[in-house]
């Protein structure tokens, strides 16, 4: 991300951050601003465009039909207590949630929420200023989730990932020894990744020998990322002497991973 754009990130952060305010999205929703769910899922929130601010019948209607990412904006404790099944953890007080959300897949849907709907308001608002073509705010928030007897996921969330960070010499350093390299580049809050690393990990050890297979935390390889114009995670890139060959973003069977691999 470059210098510019980082400094207007973080001011829209600090916005951000005061809507959430001391007392969080538990307290008085009324000191937010007015989001009304629009109710039933319409034909303009099927087709998609902005944001949809739905109550959580027409929320999670939309959420089957469309299969779209789940974005918590909750703090880590929160999320603990519960959360939605594939649910990405990033919390909007963070100082990063901006860098980190443009990672994400822009053009998939999301599916954001909160406690009671104030926080999760304003991240939607941030993701359509941030090019997300269409975004759905759950109304009144996971409360309206739970008393609506809807399943939920109990437990900590994750602390972080077993794979590090990596410069872009050492990746160099790598693709000038290895001849054919498939890299993972991942993050740990991310449910598309977490649903990924078993299926790389499986790979990783199956090709020992054959081919380098790994994952790469993009969070804390900011330098390789922005060189190797990582955008989406997860983002597959496929190495062969050392140039890249092949690229994909987001989910993919581990088929067709292999299909790559053993080309």
């Amino acid at each position: 991300m470059k210098a510019g754009t980082w400094m207007g990130s973080a001011a829209v952060v600090a916005g951000l951050m005061a809507v959430a305010g001391a007392s969080g999205c538990e307290k008085n929703a009324a000191q937010a601003e007015d989001f009304r769910p629009t109710g039933p899922v319409t034909a303009a929130a099927v087709k998609g465009g902005g944001v949809q601010h739905l109550d959580v019948s027409a929320w999670n209607a939309a959420l089957q039909q469309k299969k779209g990412l789940i974005l918590d904006v909750r703090t880590a404790g929160e999320y603990s207590r519960a959360h939605l099944a594939g649910s990405s953890l990033v919390d909007i007080s963070d100082p990063k949630f901006v860098q980190k959300i443009e990672k994400m897949q822009k053009t998939r849907p999301v599916f954001v929420y909160c406690a009671s709907g104030s926080r999760s308001a304003a991240a939607a608002r941030q993701l359509q200023r941030m090019g997300f073509g269409e975004v759905y705010n759950l109304q009144p928030g996971i409360m309206a989730w739970l008393q609506a007897g809807l399943p939920v996921e109990r437990g900590a969330a994750a602390s972080g990932d077993q794979t590090g960070g990596l410069e872009p010499a050492a990746l160099d350093a790598l693709l000038a020894k290895e001849a054919k390299v498939l890299i993972d580049y991942q993050t740990p809050w991310c449910a598309p990744c977490k649903a990924m690393a078993p299926v790389v990990d499986e790979l990783t050890t199956a090709y020992k020998g054959k081919a380098v297979v790994m994952r790469v935390d993009v969070d804390q390889s900011e330098a390789l990322a922005a060189r190797e114009k990582i955008q989406g995670v997860p983002v597959f890139v496929l190495y062969v002497g050392g140039k890249e060959r092949w690229r994909h973003a987001g989910e993919i069977s581990r088929a067709d991973l292999e299909a790559q691999l053993n080309q």
